[in-house]
């Protein structure tokens, strides 16, 4: 249920008898949290569903990527596309320092570890950490609370400005004329319009859209009142930039610590939006009453031992035995991080409890072993509860290697140059090739074709940088010839095993007769593999008409038949002169000779060849009387 403001609610807690059993109450937990298992946009998150929505934190970013309404809507809309900027990678919540700054509790950075502190029906607690990547100092330091209705963040370090920013879409997408922002104070502007100032009396704004779920609106508040400036704008028409200490690029945020909170309410209207958002910042005074009993109260004798008593009267006497309570402190320690989780959770145990410990080192640690009253190097161990005891989980720091291995000529540098790193540790790689070589791309547990690449070390890894060779390739016309040649695609080297198309193109009266040089074929255009410098001659051949005209019955054939644009010179012709019935052939004129037949002729100019046919003389038959 819901109690009003200022009004008192009274909760009855009862304690039953030791000899009766009582049923556990059944009830669906509001909170519920997916630890494992859980990638979005690219980057392993947290799942917490809550009553209003489910939230997607991201594990190594420290900040929201995902809020999505029980409609399916998502409130900020984060995704990792490459320069998408206001269309995807700049949104999320809280955005603590810009991208261009380290980028830190900013979706999709990977300079943060994240891990859970507590969790049950009614809440899951966060904790996020930004260390130096050489001291592993401990640079930022946020804690998450997610409740059903909203979340809060309690900023416990910071070592820069800072703001507080929600850069997102409202019901799944901005819609700057449909969608409005109103403030603590009342006043209500339309998403598109932009604004400047300390929002007063409080520090609360939420942005509405009218057309989710009949009415739906998303808060942030934050807790500390102040006199530091806040702003709004929208970006590009794609999403808010609202932010508690922002103007323009300024950050106004120095110290910590700091609250802030967000949440989802089915509210559009200030009425409505400003007591839910009330409920999320305003103290409870919790008042516990006398108490009570429904059976009569028995006289309380002295805890003396032994006891005296006057015997004035029938009595019943119990005595009563309170069993030691027993205190256990975990602790961690050494140069790397991670928690301790006991079950039972308890802050007392009675003698001969046994507690089971789990060791969980963050990311970019290990667990070395247990000392005080526990030993050992098992991830898990079991105390049986004698006295008071203290245990110290030791976790260290893992150290990681880079190893590079380079193909073909060049050398790598790396920034910074070490024999080993540490998780999330970041290393700028430069390849750079030899005289002649380039640079081709990166391989092994690294990809990318820029011959510098900034990774951000996980693990150990294992880099090959590739050479090639360069080649060039030169083309030559054969002297006294006339035409061109055409090289797919043009430049001044080319890569090992790359291939070129050379087209020789002749100039007019020109054919083209072949390649010579590192290249022997007449194919054209014809596709060239790289495997070394290349000299390349193209030859033409000059074009020459062959004319040929016959006198009398009969017709030449000529092999091989005359091209549309002539013989290349130097071509071998073959003439038959093929008379009809009642002629034969005579000779030739005119640039051949002779009555050989067939006859060969070398072009070597333009040429005019005439065949003679003349009719066969029949001598009359005379018939002897």
């Amino acid at each position: 249920g819901q109690t009003a403001g200022n009004q008192a609610r009274h909760f009855h807690l009862y304690f039953g008898l030791n000899d009766r059993s009582y049923p556990a109450p059944s009830y669906a937990a509001p909170v519920t949290l997916t630890a494992n298992g859980v990638v979005d946009e690219g980057l392993d998150a947290f799942k917490i569903e809550t009553l209003r929505g489910t939230y997607y934190y991201q594990k190594v970013a420290g900040g929201f990527s995902s809020l999505v309404d029980t409609d399916g809507n998502d409130w900020i809309s984060h995704n990792s596309t490459p320069n998408s900027g206001s269309a995807g990678e700049y949104r999320g919540i809280p955005n603590a320092v810009h991208p261009n700054d380290g980028g830190h509790l900013h979706p999709g950075k990977t300079t943060a570890t994240s891990s859970i502190l507590d969790q049950g029906p009614v809440r899951v607690m966060i904790k996020t950490l930004v260390r130096d990547p050489v001291t592993q100092e401990v640079l930022w330091d946020a804690r998450w609370t997610i409740y059903p209705t909203h979340a809060t963040m309690r900023l416990l370090k910071n070592a820069t400005t800072y703001w507080f920013l929600y850069e997102g879409t409202p019901g799944g997408a901005l819609e700057p004329n449909t969608d409005f922002v109103v403030r603590a104070d009342g006043t209500q502007t339309p998403a598109a319009d932009s604004w400047s100032g300390d929002l007063n009396p409080e520090e609360w704004v939420y942005f509405a859209d009218p057309n989710v779920g009949g009415g739906r609106s998303l808060f942030l508040i934050q807790h500390d009142n102040n006199n530091i400036v806040d702003s709004y704008h929208p970006m590009n028409g794609e999403m808010t930039v609202f932010g508690f200490g922002r103007d323009g690029s300024k950050r106004y945020f120095t110290d910590t610590p700091s609250m802030f909170s967000i949440g989802l309410m089915d509210e559009t209207a200030y009425a409505g939006a400003s007591t839910v958002i009330a409920g999320a910042t305003r103290p409870i005074d919790v008042t516990v009453g006398e108490p009570e009993t429904r059976y009569p109260v028995t006289e309380m004798l002295p805890a003396s031992n032994p006891l005296a008593l006057s015997m004035d009267r029938n009595r019943s006497v119990t005595a009563i035995f309170i069993q030691d309570m027993y205190a256990l402190t975990v602790t961690t320690g050494g140069d790397g991080s991670g928690t301790v989780t006991r079950t039972p959770d308890a802050a007392a145990y009675p003698f001969g409890a046994q507690v089971t410990l789990n060791a969980q080192p963050d990311p970019g640690s290990r667990f070395d072993g247990w000392s005080g009253a526990a030993s050992g190097d098992a991830i898990s161990t079991t105390l049986t509860i004698q006295s008071d005891a203290a245990v110290t989980a030791t976790f260290g720091l893992e150290h990681y290697q880079m190893q590079v291995e380079v193909v073909g000529a060049g050398t790598v540098s790396r920034d910074p140059d070490q024999p080993t790193y540490t998780y999330g540790q970041q290393v700028k790689l430069t390849a750079a090739p030899e005289a002649e070589h380039a640079f081709v791309r990166w391989a092994g547990d690294l990809t990318g074709e820029q011959p510098t690449i900034t990774t951000v070390i996980t693990g150990s890894m294992a880099v090959q940088a590739i050479f090639t060779p360069l080649y060039t390739v030169t083309v030559e016309v054969a002297a006294g010839q006339l035409g061109y040649v055409d090289v797919t695609p043009k430049k001044e080297r080319y890569l090992a095993g790359e291939s070129i198309t050379l087209k020789a193109i002749p100039a007019i009266g020109w054919a083209f007769t072949g390649w010579g040089g590192d290249l022997t074929s007449d194919a054209n255009p014809i596709t060239l593999t790289m495997d070394a410098n290349k000299h390349i001659v193209v030859h033409f051949g000059r074009l020459h008409t062959m004319t040929v005209n016959h006198e009398g019955g009969g017709t030449v054939a000529q092999t091989p038949p005359q091209p549309a644009e002539g013989y290349v010179e130097g071509s071998q012709v073959t003439l038959e002169a093929i008379p009809d019935a009642g002629w034969h052939f005579a000779g030739w004129s005119g640039d051949l000779s002779g009555a050989e037949n067939p006859a060969r002729i070398t072009v070597e100019n333009d040429i005019s060849v005439t065949a003679r046919f003349v009719r066969r003389a029949y001598l009359p038959l005379v018939a002897n009387p």
